[in-house]
């Protein structure tokens, strides 16, 4: 929460005219299994120890728990919206996407960077999800 807390502190400093622009985007690691033996490595940790820190295991990857997640992201929005940052959720999996859409600041696009960024044409639904045939 102090790494929140200080990009807040930066945002406040921006120029006045993006105020409101900079979003904030936290996410969530997930760890394929050959990475959880290498982040153990430089760690000097066991990788059993680092696996304990993970909900589930799916495909190929480990994730943290939905409960875990929207702690944390509530936690920080709440942050956000006291400082007049918005904040944002960008897709890290499929259970997460619509999950926590609710705490969006802009419904259409996850990453709030439409109109935002110049040049950000397509979001997540128009561009990275597959589709069904």
């Amino acid at each position: 929460m102090k790494l929140v807390e200080r990009l807040l502190q930066i945002f406040k400093k921006a120029p006045e005219s993006t105020f409101g622009r900079h979003t904030l985007l936290p996410g969530f690691v997930r760890l394929p299994f050959a990475t959880v033996k290498w982040v153990a490595e430089a760690i000097s940790w066991q990788p059993e120890k680092l696996k304990s820190f993970f909900y589930t295991r799916k495909g190929n990857c480990y994730y943290y728990s939905p409960e875990e997640i929207r702690h944390y992201y509530e936690a920080i929005k709440e942050l956000c919206d006291g400082a007049g940052v918005p904040f944002s959720i960008c897709y890290d999996f499929d259970d997460n996407y619509d999950t926590f859409k609710y705490m969006w600041a802009n419904p259409n696009d996850c990453c709030n960077a439409l109109g935002n960024i110049p040049g950000f044409k397509k979001v997540y639904i128009s561009c990275c999800q597959p589709t069904i045939s």
